[in-house]
């Protein structure tokens, strides 16, 4: 049996905890930008949005590489929304 897959679109939401600037990635200009908070618009393709979750929890600590995540971290991460695109 083959398993459907479907794009996702996420909107995810990360802020500094202690409100200082950190590197975050900006996936609007593809840069690292000095900020206390930034949004990600992040594509997935997935066979359900669990599994799109996943893979979106995954591409977010890759893309933000130079912050460590977490709400006793220096950032933490909140997934706003995923929707079929």
């Amino acid at each position: 049996m083959i398993k459907k897959t479907r794009p996702f679109t996420a909107n995810v939401h990360i802020f500094s905890n202690d409100r200082s600037k950190l590197p975050l990635w900006n996936t609007n200009t593809n840069t690292f930008v000095e900020s206390i908070m930034t949004n990600n618009t992040i594509r997935v393709i997935a066979e359900d949005k669990r599994q799109a979750r996943i893979k979106i929890n995954a591409m977010v600590r890759e893309l933000q590489s130079k912050v460590t995540l977490g709400h006793d971290k220096q950032a933490t991460k909140y997934i706003n929304v995923i929707v079929p695109s």
